[in-house]
């Protein structure tokens, strides 16, 4: 199926792709791009980039993923495409490994979001709040 999907002409693309891991979760995110307008050809790249994703994730399976682990990950992915004489440019790839990884896993519903931090006022404002409430200037 990714082969139509993807457009895929070469066979040593599609193979590699239906070999990896989460083959059926990767089909379901690409399907939800392109139905969102994304072009055949964006959304390989990002395909080829989910793969990069689960192998420096060490993902056989979808799992709750946090931030943090995926910019470990796109640090060393980062890594391997400067020391890669093949690699046109490594500038950005960092930052679209980590747009993918979010974005995918996002989706699938395991992303991991961090705890929104308290205000620096956020205790005062709570007992300001009650006390609002306590005189009865608040029907809450």
């Amino acid at each position: 199926m990714l082969r139509t999907l993807l457009q895929i002409e070469r066979s040593f693309y599609a193979d590699r792709q239906e070999v990896a891991p989460l083959l059926k979760e990767r089909e379901a995110f690409l399907e939800h791009l392109l139905r969102q307008g994304t072009s055949p050809a964006a959304a390989r790249g990002v395909s080829w980039q989910m793969l990069n994703v689960i192998r420096l994730l060490q993902l056989t399976e979808l799992r709750d993923v946090g931030i943090d682990e995926i910019k470990e990950a796109a640090q060393r992915w980062e890594r391997q495409q400067r020391s890669n004489s093949f690699a046109h440019s490594y500038k950005h790839s960092a930052s679209f490994f980590i747009y993918v990884a979010k974005k995918w896993l996002r989706f699938a519903g395991v992303l991991k979001q961090p705890a929104i931090p308290r205000t620096r006022f956020a205790d005062q404002i709570d007992e300001f709040v009650k006390w609002v409430r306590k005189k009865g200037g608040c029907q809450r």
